[in-house]
């Protein structure tokens, strides 16, 4: 009769505690992985929404002259102090409001992201018309800084963002 041989019991846990030690880096791998993949996916969707937002902005501003008259007066809807909306000729509004651009009422952005910062700057602050000097061409300079919001689990690093568009339009 052949004599069987086993693994002793020390044998049985060397091996136990090294498949675990592996099984633990491939795990921590794994998550690592995955938390990176969702981070990238978030901002390769934050920049698509940017993209998309500043396509429709830009595309109102190339097409419309800014409404000057609604940056000067007293209670004037718009204001250069105020740098949050931005004013142009037939009731075309943009605005920072809680966290979002509105757009005609609606917002730009889903609800995953959050604008902390949206500045919309006019050039020249007086309208080129009444200048009398049509060289000028209206300018918005238009800065946002974007981030996770608050309810988003998955946190990326904040967006800052600074474009200028020309206006096309001179009435």
């Amino acid at each position: 009769m052949k004599k069987l041989h086993g693994l002793s019991l020390v044998e049985l846990l060397v091996a136990i505690t090294v498949a675990g030690i592996i099984l633990a880096t491939v795990m921590t791998s794994y998550v690592s992985l995955e938390k990176s993949s969702r981070k990238i996916d978030l901002s390769r969707q934050l920049l698509r929404e940017t993209n998309f937002a500043l396509i429709r902005i830009g595309d109102r501003i190339r097409n419309n002259s800014i409404d000057y008259s609604k940056y000067s007066g007293e209670n004037a809807p718009c204001s250069l102090e105020n740098t949050e909306k931005l004013c142009l000729k037939r009731g075309i509004q943009i605005e920072q409001y809680e966290g979002n651009l509105l757009f005609a009422g609606q917002p730009l952005f889903s609800d995953i992201f959050h604008i902390q910062k949206a500045v919309f700057e006019v050039s020249p602050e007086e309208d080129p018309a009444n200048l009398g000097n049509d060289q000028f061409q209206p300018k918005v300079q238009i800065l946002l800084k974007l981030e996770s919001a608050e309810k988003n689990p998955i946190k990326i690093d904040p967006l800052l963002l600074r474009t200028t568009i020309s206006s096309r339009q001179y009435e």
